[in-house]
């Protein structure tokens, strides 16, 4: 939220849906008790939504790890094994 490349209206739906979340003002009354809750949830599930879809897709991809920095590593590492087999003494033992 706080990178300079996404947009304040962006930045903003987050807080919104908060605050929305809070206030006492409902498209549906709380006091029809399983439907009162869900514009409620519906704020707090779409808020994040929303956000990712509006920020700059570069953006998110850097806070998601599908972005690579600058500096590529490979996730390999090289190395040399060998194999001992046992022999009958040792199964003895």
């Amino acid at each position: 939220m706080l990178d300079r490349r996404v947009s304040l209206r962006s930045k903003l739906i987050i807080p919104i849906a908060i605050i929305l979340f809070i206030s006492p003002i409902d498209l549906i009354p709380d006091i029809i008790f399983p439907f009162g809750r869900i514009d409620d949830i519906i704020y707090l599930v779409l808020a994040p939504i929303f956000f990712i879809c509006t920020c700059p897709i570069e953006v998110v991809k850097e806070y998601i790890g599908g972005g690579k920095g600058k500096e590529e590593k490979d996730s390999a590492v090289e190395a040399e094994y060998r194999h001992i087999e046992n022999t009958s003494e040792e199964k003895e033992k």
